[in-house]
């Protein structure tokens, strides 16, 4: 049996964002996207209390930012946290785009780390 143990919502975003504001538009892509997804929706539908949602807002730059690029930031990102990043498009790993008020295209990287029942120490523990 697996557990989510930690969703990391990384936002490319024309400006830098307000945590709050980031928080807020990541909810409107994430309830945008479930709307569109089922695979989706069903892993929002496991979070829980005891689940960590963790955010990274970068400033959107459309010539470095292409979908290769931002997997590649988001690795990097989670490689710090000492996450091994495996993305699976429609198990674990999901992208939503989001125009803002200038019509300017945002996009949202979520990645769902679980966890299994392994022992802690085990190194497929932090996959």
């Amino acid at each position: 049996m697996t557990t989510l143990h930690t969703l990391f919502i990384m936002a490319f975003t024309h400006e830098k964002l307000t945590n709050q504001a980031l928080m807020a538009v990541a909810r409107l892509a994430a309830n945008q996207l479930a709307e569109k997804d089922q695979a989706f929706a069903q892993k929002m539908g496991m979070l829980g209390q005891r689940t960590t949602i963790t955010f990274s807002n970068q400033q959107y730059t459309p010539i470095f930012h292409t979908l290769p690029g931002m997997e590649t930031t988001l690795g990097g990102w989670l490689k710090k946290e000492n996450i091994v990043f495996k993305p699976v498009k429609g198990e674990n790993f999901f992208l939503s785009a989001l125009k803002d008020p200038q019509n300017r295209e945002n996009y949202f990287l979520f990645y769902f780390h679980f966890l299994s029942n392994l022992h802690p120490n085990h190194p497929e523990e932090r996959s």
